[in-house]
């Protein structure tokens, strides 16, 4: 058996037995980037993803503050739940700027 056929034959045999590939360290990230402006994408692309990944479980806590006032409705009208729907309206608006950003 040739050198390197013996060295494929370990590789294989290391990624047969499920042994998972180390995660890159930020550097090792950052070293695929050229030019400060990459590094200024992938920056910003981490920061709207985050935010953008926010969007939904504040939407979902905003829907669970709305479930808990329905009660209300019938008494006060739709008063208490008014700021709450301008609250899910405006993480909308977030969540799709972020998103939109994030790709860019």
């Amino acid at each position: 058996m040739s050198e390197t056929t013996a060295v494929q034959q370990k590789k294989d045999d290391e990624k047969s037995k499920g042994e998972e590939m180390p995660l890159a360290t930020l550097s090792e990230v950052f070293s695929f980037a050229e030019t400060p402006k990459t590094k200024l994408y992938i920056v910003l692309g981490l920061f709207f993803a985050m935010i953008a990944g926010l969007a939904l479980p504040a939407s979902i806590f905003y829907f669970a503050r709305i479930m808990g006032n329905i009660s209300a409705i019938q008494e006060e009208g739709l008063d208490p739940i008014l700021g709450v729907v301008y609250a899910m309206m405006i993480t909308g608006v977030v969540a799709l700027i972020s998103e939109t950003l994030e790709s860019k």
